[in-house]
């Protein structure tokens, strides 16, 4: 979205703003013009009515098309009424009422949760664009649907891995299952081999002796974004995630590791015969010993 390669040339770490200077490669829509937009509403109705000394009628017919302004969604509705009376005698009096209505609707998901258009167009922060782009900032053309791709991101594999990395630290091995927020789960399969078993706990104590974790989650508390400024942190930011580093004594940047994007040995794909994504331990292991030196 930016003219800019990482994210220390995009954010000046004393005004906490963008840098001067630096240019937009494209604005990203906005989710809430792609989900609402201008609709009709078409409403018509007829009443008529009338009679004589010993008969009154009325009837009435309605019909209303409301498209909906939010995306794919409508409302349509027929009604009828007629209503008759008629003194045939002065000790005779009969009458007649007939009611009819028929409508459907389309909703769109309204559930709590992201398959809410409403709550997902409310949350969804400005910089995540609708469209998926080329590097040139070109909208990519949807060869099945038409229109353009819709950008669904990398976030669900960026918070695996950080799910990931937090079930290593602690030893697990296995099966890994992850339900992400509003969003459907995800399970990891892992056939670990005695020695990674064992491996698995050797990470796991090295962790606890050496380290205290702090987990920054920028998006879903308050002041996230506050501890990497503080710490020094976001001027070591990259375009890759989990991003982890550690701090001094005086709780300032010291050292960040590699991430699955730099250093391909890190991230372990395929283990027997079931599908597997995960942190080769002993690669893992080996980063964070260097995280210390």
């Amino acid at each position: 979205m930016w003219n800019v390669s990482n994210g220390a040339e995009l954010i000046d770490p004393e005004t906490r703003t963008v840098r001067p200077g630096v240019t937009r490669r494209y604005t990203p829509g906005l989710y809430s013009d792609a989900a609402f937009d201008d609709a009709i509403r078409q409403e018509a109705s007829i009443r008529m009515g009338g009679g004589n000394a010993t008969t009154n009628y009325y009837l009435s017919l309605g019909y209303l098309d409301d498209q909906g302004y939010a995306l794919n969604s409508s409302y349509e509705r027929t009604t009828l009424r007629m209503n008759v009376k008629s003194q045939l005698r002065d000790w005779v009096k009969v009458g007649a009422n007939i009611g009819y209505g028929y409508s459907r609707s389309k909703n769109n998901g309204q559930t709590n949760g992201s398959e809410n258009v409403f709550e997902f167009a409310d949350k969804m922060a400005p910089i995540f664009p609708v469209f998926l782009r080329d590097n040139d900032g070109n909208f990519v053309a949807d060869p099945i649907f038409g229109g353009n791709q819709y950008d669904y991101g990398y976030g669900a594999e960026w918070c695996i891995w950080c799910h990931v990395f937090k079930d290593h630290i602690k030893g697990n091995y296995g099966k890994f299952s992850y339900k992400l927020e509003g969003q459907q789960g995800y399970d990891l399969d892992e056939k670990p081999s005695a020695a990674e078993i064992e491996l698995a706990h050797e990470l796991n104590a090295f962790v606890s002796k050496n380290f205290i974790i702090a987990n920054i989650e920028a998006q879903h508390s308050f002041d996230g974004y506050d501890v990497l400024f503080e710490t020094g942190g976001a001027k070591h930011i990259k375009d890759s995630i989990p991003f982890i580093y550690t701090v001094d004594e005086n709780g300032i940047f010291l050292h960040d590791m590699p991430s699955t994007h730099e250093l391909n040995a890190l991230e372990k794909k395929r283990n027997g015969d079931d599908w597997y994504r995960g942190y080769n331990r002993d690669v893992l292991l080996q980063e964070l010993k260097k995280l210390l030196n």
